[in-house]
Formats: C-alpha cells, structure tokens, sequence
C-alpha cells in the first residue's frame, strides 16, 4: 500500500530529479542565431541541459535583475492557440529562446506541434531533424531574424501549438531563454529557465467519483494525520489507464499543485495539495492547521460546467499518527544506507539494494510526525531542516536505540514537508536477518510488521 513520496534530490520515483548542468561544446549566440541545438531547456526528461551548456558564464537564473516566462491559457483539444515566452534584461541587446510541450503524465512524450513561422525555428528529437516531426519530440526556437526583434532589455516570442486532438490531461511547458549582450563570443549572456503546467480548459469526461476509504499513505491506517501524507481509494478520479504524479515543473515552484488532471481534493472544503492522481487512488497531504472532524471530497472539473463531485467522506485528522513508509508490496522499511543514496533492502526487493550491518547510520522515512521547527505548510518543500517538536524513539529488533543514537528527525530537506527522516546508528548487538523496526511518538507507535534487513 505504501509508496515513498520522493523529493527532489530523487528519494523515489515520484518526482523527476533535478538534474545537474552539462557543460559541452562551445558555441555563441551568434553561432546559434538561427537556434540552439535541441534539448536545451533543462527539462530533466531531456536530460537537464540548459543553454549554459554553450552560453559559458553564471548559472541559469543566476543574475535576479531578468527572468524567462511563459504565458500560454488552459488548452481545448485540436484548438491552436499562441504561446508566448517572455525573455528580459536590462542591459540585454539581443535575445533567443527554446520551448517544448510535454504530456505531464510523461514529460519524454510530445503534446501537440509547434507551426514554424518567421520567429519561429521547429526541429525533431535529439538530432534536430526537420519539421515535420510525425509525432517525435518538437524543439521551437528563435530564428535569426527573431534574434534582432523588439526593443531593447526585453523581447517577446509568439508561438502557434495546436493542442493534441483529444484530452491528454495536463501539459507541461519547458523554456529556455537567452539574454545576450550581442558580442559574438559565448560570455557574458544571461540564461533563464522556467515550466508551467496548462490543463483541459473543457476538463475531463467523467464518471462521479466515490470515496471508498481515506488512509494514512505509509501505514494503511484509517483517517489523517495533520500535515499527514494520505492515500484516497475510490473509482473515476481520473480517466481508465491515465495516472500522473506531481511534475519537476510544479514542484519548482517549491509546494504541490492542488489540481491534477482535472481533480481536486477538498478537505473541509479546501483544496489540498496532490502528489499523485490516479483512476482509483490519489495521494494528498493533509491540512496543516486543521484537526478533529474533517470530511474529504474528490471533485473532478471543479468550478466547469461539468464539475462532479463525490459525496462528502468523513474522516479525522489526528495531531500525530506515525507511520513507516516501505519498499513497494513488502514489509521492508524505506531506507537509505551509511552512504545517503543506497537503498537499505535486499537486492530482490530492491535493484541495487544492500542489508545495513550493525552500527551503520540509516535514514528511514515516515509520516505523521506531527509539527517541525521551523514549520511548513502542508505542500511546501521543506528547505532545510525542520526538527520535530515532539521526539520519537526508535526500537530495533526490540532494542530501544539511545537518544544520542538519533541524529537527526524531522522534516526530510527537499521532499514534500509531509515526509520525514529519521538517521539513526543500529544497535551493535542486532543478530542478522530481518529486524523489527518501530518508531514511538506521543505515546503512539507505528504500524507493526516493519523490518530491516541486517547482515553482520
């Protein structure tokens, strides 16, 4: 039942890693007048490279005085409409972009298709082949005229996108843009980058949904916790056989969306943050600042014509409610090694996977823990870290661990402020085989079952 819910230093599978910047091959904005290679505007399906990769100089989104935005309405399937990319610069004299759009329910497949124009440069897949692409992956660019277009310090790209003929659910938009300083070198020009996620403004055909049961993700338990990451079960929350999580695009924004793929969560009447939909399941985060009675709607196409929405479901949320995430379809705790990256599992519950050994430091992850210091709202990323203000303790193999033995818990930095961290040294006298793992809080525990794998 339990998946982990990953952040964006890629804990799991939910979330697209950010990927670092590749530098390669040199080259200059007067190289690329006529556009830049393809794959250059730092979406991690495409790899992570942005325009810095030929434009040497600062970081992408490093000098604050300009920005890159994308200004693109809610789409109808077949309808072509005009997406424009703002590129500015107070002291920038020449200009150059790069777009793409992504089904968000899987970033490497193309929406739509870009129509070439006189701003406008198209080209396929990774190699740049030409336009027409018959389906494969479309890069929109400047052209060389465009390149001189506009006023100084500021210049706007129009592109004509025909939307896929029928609905495909949410679409991510990627963009790169270049400031230039037009002085025929590859220094000194400024690059930005940024994503935006449109939606089916007609909404999606559906069914009404039902609620079927509200449960604690990492435990299966009933009800919520406050700030709790929780799974709802029911049917017609999303269209058969499409499924989406939250996108590297939204998540940039530092907080989950609280609409996806024409659904809304509402607790008490508000809308939640969504990390997961789902024809019959959707993952959410509970409110931060509600307790005691709530009651849970699922409404697809909410403020459409045709809204539906399920009948209220009544749950509770709790102050606290621990709970231990698990490698996916097994009683084995998620954990990360001595290292911070390898899985603690066996290798057949995990590729890739190592046992802990007796004294090793790991980092579990749960939900439930209740309040962090500093606080997050329920969607934030949590930034840096946020102890709990209630502490747990932490028995394994039914040895409690010291309190001196718990390095760190609290909110785990870079993930959804619902996940938790614990790093915590096992005990040296555990025996070798599958441990009991049990964290305490507030005089409650988590669920039983939970193990991890020791070797000596």
């Amino acid at each position: 039942m339990s998946t982990v819910y990953t952040s964006l230093a890629g804990l799991t599978g939910r979330l697209v890693s950010l990927t670092a910047l590749a530098l390669i091959g040199a080259g200059s904005m007067l190289g690329f007048s006529s556009g830049p290679p393809a794959q250059r505007t730092g979406a991690a399906a495409d790899g992570g490279i942005n325009c810095t990769a030929c434009h040497r100089g600062a970081l992408a989104n490093a000098d604050q005085r300009g920005r890159i935005a994308i200004d693109a309405a809610s789409y109808r399937p077949g309808v072509r409409q005009t997406v424009r990319v703002t590129v500015e610069h107070p002291d920038a004299l020449r200009w150059g972009f790069q777009l793409i759009a992504r089904y968000a329910s899987g970033e490497s497949r193309q929406a739509g298709s870009f129509t070439p124009n006189a701003q406008t440069r198209v080209v396929c897949g990774a190699t740049a082949t030409p336009f027409p692409c018959n389906g494969d992956r479309e890069f929109a660019s400047h052209t060389a005229a465009a390149t001189v277009l506009g006023s100084n310090g500021r210049m706007v790209f129009e592109v004509e996108w025909t939307p896929p003929s029928e609905d495909v659910g949410d679409v991510t938009f990627y963009a790169a843009g270049n400031a230039a300083n037009n002085g025929g070198g590859n220094t000194g020009d400024m690059i930005y980058t940024t994503a935006t996620v449109v939606r089916n403004g007609a909404g999606c055909a559906l069914e009404t949904p039902t609620i079927r049961e509200v449960s604690n993700s990492a435990s299966g338990a009933p009800n919520m916790a406050f700030n709790g990451l929780t799974s709802i079960y029911g049917a017609n929350f999303s269209p058969t056989g499409r499924a989406r999580s939250a996108t590297e695009a939204e998540v940039r924004l530092l907080a989950f969306p609280k609409q996806m793929d024409c659904v809304t969560v509402l607790v008490n009447g508000r809308p939640a943050p969504i990390t997961y939909a789902g024809s019959g399941q959707i993952n959410f985060q509970a409110p931060f600042d509600q307790l005691n009675a709530a009651t849970v709607q699922v409404v697809a196409n909410r403020g459409l014509p045709n809204e539906r929405a399920s009948a209220a479901f009544s749950s509770i949320i709790s102050p606290l409610q621990p709970a231990l995430f698990t490698f996916s379809g097994t009683r084995s705790v998620a954990a990360r090694g001595p290292d911070g990256a390898t899985p603690v599992a066996q290798p057949s519950v995990v590729t890739g996977g190592r046992p802990a050994k007796p004294g090793d430091m790991i980092s579990i992850f749960a939900t439930g823990l209740g309040i962090t210091n500093p606080a997050w709202d329920s969607g934030d990323i949590a930034r840096n870290a946020s102890p709990l203000q209630i502490p747990i303790s932490v028995e394994v193999g039914g040895i409690t661990v010291p309190a001196t033995d718990i390095m760190y818990q609290g909110a785990a930095v870079q993930a959804i402020s619902g996940l938790y961290q614990v790093n915590v040294k096992l005990p040296m006298s555990l025996g070798a085989g599958d441990q009991s793992l049990v964290i305490r809080q507030g005089g409650l525990a988590s669920q039983a079952g939970v193990t991890v794998p020791i070797v000596p």
